[in-house]
């Protein structure tokens, strides 16, 4: 499965992965994505085939994302930054 990144620096990359925090996990209504980083992220929800389904760009501290009309599985969120630090992070919807 391929997300279409590239990790150039695993120094950065582990400082932004401190930075961002997805929870609950698992989820059965809202996903929260707690974010330090300063600036705005790019969210995208993947199911685990790789088909991307939604994305949406957060300017706040806390993202919310309305799980409740997924099914029960396992999906991967990919967190960006304007640098394109990256973060992905597995989800279990579970209901």
């Amino acid at each position: 499965m391929r997300f279409g990144s590239i990790v150039t620096s695993v120094r950065n990359t582990e400082l932004f992965n401190e930075q961002i925090r997805v929870y609950p996990n698992p989820v059965t209504e809202k996903l929260l994505i707690n974010s330090k980083a300063g600036t705005s992220i790019t969210i995208t929800l993947f199911d685990f085939s790789g088909k991307q389904l939604t994305t949406f760009i957060s300017n706040s501290t806390v993202a919310t994302l309305d799980m409740t009309k997924y099914p029960a599985g396992t999906y991967v969120v990919r967190i960006e930054d304007k640098s394109k630090k990256l973060v992905g992070r597995k989800v279990i919807v579970k209901q």
